[in-house]
């Protein structure tokens, strides 16, 4: 069944920035019930808002403790941090190469 899923929507989820002392990133933590049809890797991803598609390319999906998360570009912060500011929510689309 594993190799049936390709794609996985990921909705409502708030972008994080976490900062760690040293760095700071921008990251999705990904619900826990879709652990076991995540392995971690790489996937191609999209960040869905209400009007718009960010296209955030290959991006790897990281264990954190039993969470895993999904690490944004920083490429686009000013774009997650007008999402943080605005409290908004997003949908995530990932798709396994």
């Amino acid at each position: 069944m594993e190799n049936l899923i390709r794609s996985f929507l990921i909705p409502k989820q708030k972008i994080l920035l976490i900062n760690n002392g040293k760095t700071k990133y921008y990251a999705v933590s990904i619900p826990a019930k879709f652990n076991d049809f995540l392995p971690n890797g790489v996937y191609y991803a999209r960040v869905l808002t209400n009007d718009k598609v960010y296209e955030v390319g290959f991006r790897k999906i990281w264990a954190r403790g039993t969470r895993k998360i999904l690490v944004l570009p920083k490429a686009l912060s000013n774009i997650w941090d007008e999402l943080i500011r605005n409290n908004e929510r997003v949908s995530i689309i990932l798709e396994k190469l």
